[in-house]
């Protein structure tokens, strides 16, 4: 399966000894890895559909300090969608009101008339990207409701409904944010894990060092500021569990059969 990692902290922390660990990850994720940090106000997005270990790109990155207060990192086990640069996470898209949104994700989208109506629309081929399509497209029908920009409570709202309409069936572990906020939620046991420092909250697959990590509350959006907890919202039933039907199914539709 794929592997998240994201960063919200109160101050500009150094993230590369965790990135370090983090893209040693890819001996079972080898079809590709991204980052995406904003550093005073800007936004940097890297990524390629190579391993992260063959990438000499991303080591040439990892050389340098890598500082911030929001960052999201990805590598890519393909399950849905070709193996190119266009399938490569972080998706990344503005919408009508300015916020800027990347989205990272660990999963996969069996059933969804709700995303079906986005693969024209979106640039590769993948279910990830279809989920981020629909939430710009759900905050923009919000921004125009209202007739001027979402406050923190209202897109969270709008993050929350669509995480409640796509989860019944689907693997939906992922982590959205907007530039300001992060936005976490699993509904895979073990799909997630955090871990809180003084200043900062780190979210990843699997725990990247020793330290007080916690396996992350299942089907339940947690939304991050500044490395503080802001918001937890009330948990849904749809866990998801492995099947042989849907194990198959991938294998199929990954084998193009």
């Amino acid at each position: 399966m794929c592997e998240l990692f994201g960063a919200s902290s109160r101050d500009r922390v150094e993230l590369n000894p965790y990135l370090r660990e983090f893209y040693t990850h890819d001996e079972h994720n080898p079809h590709g890895w991204g980052i995406t940090w904003n550093d005073n106000g800007r936004l940097f997005a890297k990524k390629e559909p190579v391993r992260a270990s063959a990438s000499a790109y991303l080591k040439d990155l990892l050389d340098r300090p890598i500082r911030s207060r929001l960052l999201l990192a990805h590598v890519r086990l393909a399950t849905k969608g070709s193996i190119e640069y266009e399938n490569t996470h972080p998706f990344i898209r503005e919408d009508r009101g300015g916020r800027v949104w990347t989205l990272i994700h660990n999963g996969t989208i069996f059933e969804s008339e709700e995303l079906a109506g986005y693969i024209h629309t979106q640039l590769g081929n993948t279910d990830s990207e279809r989920i981020l399509c629909c939430l710009i497209s759900r905050m923009n029908t919000a921004i125009r409701k209202k007739g001027e920009v979402l406050t923190d409570a209202e897109c969270i709202a709008v993050v929350e409904q669509l995480i409640a309409d796509i989860a019944p069936e689907n693997k939906v572990n992922l982590i959205v944010t907007d530039g300001h906020l992060l936005y976490a939620h699993a509904n895979y046991k073990n799909g997630l894990h955090l871990m809180k420092t003084a200043t900062t909250t780190v979210i990843a697959t699997n725990p990247l060092c020793a330290g007080p990590w916690e396996e992350f509350p299942l089907n339940t959006l947690l939304v991050f500021r500044d490395g503080e907890e802001i918001y937890r919202g009330t948990p849904h039933e749809y866990e998801f569990f492995d099947s042989e039907e849907k194990l198959r199914f991938l294998y199929l539709d990954f084998a193009g059969i």
